[in-house]
C-alpha cells in the first residue's frame, strides 16, 4: 500500500510537470493561429453583410427625386458593388444589385 502511494505520487508529479508545458504550448499555438485563421472569414463575413444590406429593399437611387444627384452618385455605387463582387463573386444579392445598377 505504501509502495503504491509512492508510485502514484511519482507518476502524478511527472504528469503535473509535463501537463503545464503541453497546455502552455497548446494555448500559445491557439493564440498565435486564431487571428490568422479568422482573418479571412471575418473579411468574407463583412463583405457578405454589406452585400446583403445593398441587396435589401428599394435602391436609394430608385426613390430619390434629385435626378442629377443620383446621376453623379451612381458610378460610385456601381464601382462599390463591382469591388465587392470581386471579393465575393457568387453572392446573389450583389449580383442582383449590379444588374439593377446597369
Amino acid at each position: 500500500m505504501i509502495a503504491t502511494s509512492i508510485n502514484l505520487g511519482t507518476n502524478t508529479d511527472a504528469r503535473d510537470a509535463f501537463m503545464p508545458r503541453n497546455l502552455g504550448l497548446s494555448l500559445l499555438t491557439v493564440v498565435l493561429l486564431a487571428p490568422m485563421l479568422s482573418g479571412c472569414s471575418l473579411k468574407t463575413y463583412a463583405i457578405n453583410m454589406v452585400g446583403d444590406a445593398l441587396a435589401e429593399g428599394d435602391s436609394v437611387y430608385e426613390t430619390d427625386n434629385d435626378i442629377e444627384f443620383v446621376g453623379d452618385a451612381l458610378p460610385f455605387g456601381l464601382k462599390l458593388t463591382e469591388s465587392l463582387l470581386n471579393e465575393s463573386p457568387d453572392h446573389r444579392g450583389l449580383l442582383l444589385t449590379a444588374c439593377r445598377g446597369f
